[in-house]
């Protein structure tokens, strides 16, 4: 486990967000999409490699010992309770994952036989890059704590 490694992860992230903000700007909608939801994986990833855990095939469905990727992540971090409000803000990343990966897989897969452009407009892409931006702050947060020592890394 290092923070190095999780601020890589970061920095990959931010890389793949900046891209999707381009996508938005060409119109391209729906890659803006997938690339918003790279982003967000990438920095539950970075999480992940802070804490020294494996890194799941599938964020969103990667359950291990009945609990989920971002569970588990917390489950290795002691947040003090000045630090209640970054815990709380992972627990919301979730709930995000979960709705961007379906609307990802849709932009990627289509539905119905539809192309993917009929679903998505500009102010889905924002949102999806609004939320990629969101999770990438408050992760990068943590880590920072982390290195600072303010939250602490259990070891399993």
């Amino acid at each position: 486990m290092t923070v190095a490694e999780a601020e890589a992860e970061i920095k990959d992230a931010l890389a793949e967000h900046q891209r999707a903000k381009q996508l938005i700007t060409s119109g391209e909608y729906s890659d803006a999409i997938v690339s918003a939801h790279r982003c967000m994986e990438r920095a539950v990833k970075s999480l992940h490699k802070l804490v020294g855990l494996e890194v799941p095939e599938t964020i969103e469905t990667g359950y291990v010992d009945d609990a989920d990727a971002i569970v588990r992540v917390l489950r290795r971090l002691r947040f003090p309770r000045e630090h209640e409000f970054s815990r709380q803000q992972l627990l919301r990343i979730r709930w995000i994952l979960s709705m961007w990966s379906w609307s990802s897989n849709i932009a990627v897969y289509s539905y119905e036989e539809s192309p993917a452009s009929i679903f998505f407009r500009k102010e889905d892409a924002q949102m999806a890059a609004s939320h990629a931006e969101t999770m990438m702050v408050h992760i990068d947060m943590v880590i920072s704590y982390c290195r600072n020592g303010d939250i602490k890394i259990i070891s399993a």
